[in-house]
């Protein structure tokens, strides 16, 4: 097996740590992806296990919560964004935050929500990361999120990606 994520390109918790200790997740919204949330109004099953990993802020958490999911896990390497997840959701019974590689996860999820996550890890790693999915991802689950079809110019994140990569 390759070289996880932490290990590769100096992508792993040193540099995200660096990275939220400057406030340099440059990519980040701000707020909730309007597409993922269009797709979770319609999803029906409330008590369904949903992991966001490479999370970052999070900004789903609060909305998915506020419609009554109760099982989220959220993944981050970045001991800092992890830190700072905790104490936002600290009052949101069924929350969890894990600091973690997301290549050594372990569970299984009914809905895994990708928000830009794909972009964030070496590109080197992305088949990979479709294997793990796949290991993380329930017989009948799904995998919906946001990503960037577009390749960006420059040797750190975010890195795109295209139709036929994604």
């Amino acid at each position: 097996m390759k070289e996880n994520s932490s290990d590769q390109n100096n992508l792993g918790k040193n540099y995200w740590d660096e990275r939220w200790e400057t406030r340099q997740t440059g990519w980040d919204i701000g707020y909730s992806s309007p597409a993922i949330e269009e797709y979770v109004l319609q999803y029906q099953n409330k008590e369904a296990g949903i992991l966001i990993p490479g999370c970052g802020n999070a900004y789903e958490v609060e909305f998915l919560w506020n419609l009554g999911f109760k099982n989220i896990t959220v993944l981050d390497i970045s001991s800092k964004a992890v830190e700072i997840l905790k104490e936002k959701y600290k009052d949101r019974e069924g929350v969890t935050v894990i600091c973690e590689d997301f290549f050594k996860h372990h569970g299984n999820y009914d809905l895994i929500i990708e928000q830009t996550f794909f972009c964030a890890i070496n590109p080197n790693l992305r088949t990979q990361y479709a294997e793990k999915m796949h290991e993380l991802l329930d017989e009948n689950g799904k995998i919906i999120g946001v990503m960037f079809n577009k390749t960006f110019e420059k040797a750190e994140p975010p890195f795109g990606g295209s139709i036929p990569e994604i």
